[in-house]
C-alpha cells in the first residue's frame, strides 16, 4: 500500500480481479492511492459551498470533511444541501485524451443518498461526473458553468446498502463506457460543446440537503495509448475458471478420458464472451449466459455440439433468435473468415465487431488491431496471452458474429475427414462452398477431435443435387442441418457405406421452417429402394427362418406401407425398421444386407 503518487513508469496492467472485469492496456499510471494512512493529505479541498446561510458542508452542527477511516477516503455530510470536492494536489495529472479510473465504491447506510465521483474535474464551472442515488447511475456534464445533455446517460443497477462495487470508467475518443463489477451499465457518446483546458479526478458529494455517506479506495487512473485502435469492451471468461472447469463439455465422457470445459472449452467460452459482448446476458429461461449454461443449453440441443465436440456455431446464432424474442436483443449472423487475409478482420473490429479467431486445435477471441504493432490484442479462454503474435501460430480462420435481422439460412454437412461432399444445383449456378477441417486440441494431453465441416451460407432457393462420397474403409454417418432465414433447423443422419458413393437430390427453400423436401427425382429414387427392400424381405419371408419369422412379418407390413404413404410417414417409418434391426440378433449377412438398402432411402425432415 502506497500514498497518492504520480508516476510516470510504462507497464501493462492486466484486470484479473473480476471474472467479467474488461481487460484494458494501460500505458501510463497517473494516480495510486489505497488510502492507507491517518491522513486525507495530499488531497485539498477544490470546493465547499453550502446553502442557507452556510459556507460550506455540514456533519449537523461540525463543518464535514473527508479523511481516512479504516482504510477507506470516507465523507459525512448531514445538514443543508451543498458540494464539497477534494482533489490531489497537483491538478494538472491527466494530459492524456484518453484514461480510465478504477475504484472501489462502498454505500454505507442507505442507497438513497447523493453520491459522486468526478472523473474529469477542472474547475467548479467544468465537469463530468457519476451520480448514484437510489439504484439510478447518470453521468452529468457541466460546461462553462451550464450543464449539457448527454444521450443515454441514465441507467439503474441492483444496488445494496453497505456492499462494495468496483467502478471501471473509461473515457476513450470521446466515449464514455462504465462498468460496474465489471458489467458494461453506460456506453455514452461525449458531444459538444466539450471541457477543455487542465484536468483531474475529484472525490465529491453534491446534495440537496440531508445526509449522505461516500467512501472509496483502491483508487488508480491510467492513461490510455493511442497508438491502439479502441479494445472492444469484450467481457474476459476462462474455461479454467472453477464455477465451471470440471463440468462434463458436451458428452465428452464418450470420446474423451478428460472430459471437462477446462480441457475443451475454448470455443463455448469465446462465444460466451462475444454473446456478452453483445449484451445477449441471459438465456430464453433466464439463466445468466456463462460456459456451464451455455455448454448445458447445446447439450440439450439437435444441433448444439457436431461431430465430437465441435461447438456448431449456427447453433449460436440460432439462440440469438431465441434471446431476442425474450429480450429484443439482435440476432447475430454467423460467418467464416479465411485467416491468409485480414482485411477483413481488421475492418470487422474498426466497425466494432469482435472476432473468434481459429488457430491449430485452438479458438480465442480477437478484441482490438495494434496498427503500429501490426498485432491482435486477443482475450484467450485458456492461456495469458494478450497479443495474438505471442501465440507463435498462424491465423486459420475467424468467426464472425454481426447484429442482424435478416436472412441467417445456411446447409450444413458434418462428416469424417476422408469422406468428400460434392455439391452442384440444378440448372447450375454458382455456389460459395466452404469446405474446411475443423478441430479443438486438449491443450494438457494433446488428444484432437478432427472433423470436416461443409457448408453454405445463404443458400438459394432450388434444387441441389449431392454427392457423398466414403474414400474410407468404415460405413460412416453424415450430419445434415439445414438452417432457415430466420434462424430454424432441421436435420438428419445419412449413413453411407465404406468406399461408395451416394447421390442425394435436395429441394430446399429458406424461407420453409417446417421440412427440406426430396426433389421429385429423389422421390422416385425412394419408391425404387422401397421396392427392393419388399423384395429382399418377401424372399426372406418365403424361407424358413423359424423364430424370426415373425420379425420379417412385421418389417414386410412397414416396408409396404411406407412404399404408399408420405414423407413424414416414411421418415418414421425407416427410423422403426432401423431399430428394429438393432434389436433383432439376425445374421451379420441379413442385416449388412437389408441395411444396404434401407440407407439408400433418402429422407429428410
Amino acid at each position: 500500500m502506497r500514498p497518492i503518487a504520480v508516476l510516470f513508469t510504462l507497464l501493462v496492467v492486466e484486470f484479473f480481479s473480476h471474472l467479467y472485469a474488461p481487460i484494458i492496456r494501460a500505458n501510463t499510471t497517473l494516480v495510486v492511492d489505497q488510502f492507507d494512512r491517518a491522513s486525507i493529505s495530499p488531497w485539498v479541498v477544490a470546493q465547499n459551498e453550502g446553502s442557507g446561510g452556510w459556507n460550506h458542508c455540514l456533519d449537523v452542527l461540525s463543518p464535514a470533511k473527508w479523511q481516512i477511516e479504516n482504510g477507506w477516503a470516507k465523507l459525512v455530510v448531514d445538514g443543508v444541501g451543498c458540494t464539497l470536492a477534494i482533489t490531489p494536489s497537483s491538478n494538472q495529472i491527466i494530459s492524456s485524451p484518453n484514461w480510465q479510473v478504477d475504484f472501489d465504491w462502498r454505500l454505507d447506510e442507505s442507497i438513497n443518498m447523493d453520491r459522486n465521483f468526478v472523473w474529469w474535474w477542472q474547475d467548479k464551472d467544468n465537469w463530468y461526473d457519476l451520480k448514484l442515488y437510489g439504484t439510478g447511475i447518470t453521468a452529468q456534464k457541466v460546461v462553462a458553468g451550464l450543464s449539457q445533455p448527454l444521450e443515454n446517460n441514465h441507467t439503474t443497477f441492483p444496488f445494496l446498502a453497505n456492499e462494495i462495487y468496483h467502478f471501471t470508467i473509461k473515457y476513450q475518443n470521446q466515449r464514455l463506457i462504465v462498468f460496474i463489477n465489471g458489467q458494461k451499465v453506460l456506453n455514452v457518446y461525449d458531444q459538444q460543446p466539450l471541457a477543455a483546458g487542465s484536468k483531474t479526478i475529484a472525490l465529491k458529494t453534491s446534495l440537496g440537503s440531508k445526509r449522505s455517506v461516500s467512501s472509496f479506495d483502491n483508487l488508480q487512473v491510467f492513461s490510455l495509448p493511442q497508438t491502439l485502435t479502441d479494445e472492444l469492451e469484450v467481457p474476459l471468461l476462462k474455461q479454467t475458471d472453477v464455477k465451471w472447469s470440471q463440468l462434463e463439455y458436451d458428452s465428452a465422457k464418450l470420446w474423451s478420458p478428460n472430459p471437462t470445459i477446462d480441457r475443451w472449452g475454448c470455443a463455448l467460452t469465446a462465444a460466451a464472451m462475444v454473446m456478452r459482448y453483445y449484451q445477449l446476458n441471459f438465456l430464453p429461461d433466464g439463466q445468466e449466459i456463462t460456459p456451464a449454461s451455455l455448454n448445458e443449453w447445446l447439450k440439450n440441443q439437435i444441433d448444439g455440439y457436431i461431430g465430437d465436440g465441435l461447438l456448431n456455431w449456427l447453433a449460436i446464432s440460432r439462440l440469438s433468435t431465441a434471446i431476442h424474442l425474450r429480450y429484443g436483443t439482435p440476432k447475430l449472423e454467423y460467418q467464416r473468415l479465411v485467416g491468409s487475409d485480414l482485411t477483413k478482420q481488421v475492418e470487422a473490429l474498426t466497425q466494432n465487431l469482435p472476432l473468434i479467431f481459429n488457430i491449430t486445435g485452438h479458438f480465442l477471441v480477437a478484441n482490438g488491431y495494434n496498427q503500429e504493432n501490426q498485432d491482435f490484442t486477443i482475450l484467450d479462454p485458456y492461456y495469458i496471452f494478450r497479443n495474438f503474435k505471442q501465440h507463435g501460430k498462424e491465423l486459420l480462420s475467424s468467426r464472425l458474429f454481426t447484429p442482424s435481422y435478416t436472412d441467417l439460412s445456411y446447409l450444413l454437412f458434418v462428416t469424417k475427414p476422408d469422406v468428400e461432399i460434392i455439391i452442384n444445383t440444378d440448372p447450375a449456378t454458382t455456389l460459395e462452398i466452404e469446405q474446411f477441417e475443423e478441430k479443438i486440441v486438449d491443450p494438457i494431453s494433446g488428444q484432437e477431435t478432427n472433423w470436416k465441416i461443409t457448408q453454405i451460407r445463404k443458400p438459394k432457393q432450388g434444387n441441389y443435387k449431392i454427392e457423398i462420397v466414403n474414400h474410407s474403409l468404415e460405413t460412416t454417418n453424415v450430419s445434415f442441418y439445414s438452417y432457415s432465414q430466420s434462424g430454424q433447423v432441421l436435420t438428419d443422419e445419412l449413413v453411407v457405406e465404406n468406399e461408395s458413393t451416394k447421390t442425394w437430390q435436395l429441394n430446399f427453400d429458406p424461407a420453409s421452417e417446417t421440412m427440406v423436401n426430396p426433389s421429385p427425382n429423389a422421390e422416385s429414387e425412394n419408391n425404387s429402394q422401397w421396392k427392393e427392400l419388399i423384395d429382399k424381405l418377401e424372399n426372406y419371408y418365403s424361407n424358413p427362418f423359424g423364430k424370426f419369422w415373425p420379425v420379417f412379418d412385421y418389417l414386410l407390413t412397414k416396408a409396404k406401407q411406407a412404399e404408399i404413404s408420405d414423407l413424414p410417414q416414411q421418415f418414421n417409418i425407416k427410423q422403426q425398421i432401423i431399430e428394429t434391426f438393432s434389436r433383432t440378433p439376425l445374421s451379420e449377412e441379413i442385416t449388412t444386407n437389408l441395411l444396404k438398402t434401407i440407407n439408400l432411402i433418402n429422407l429428410v425432415i
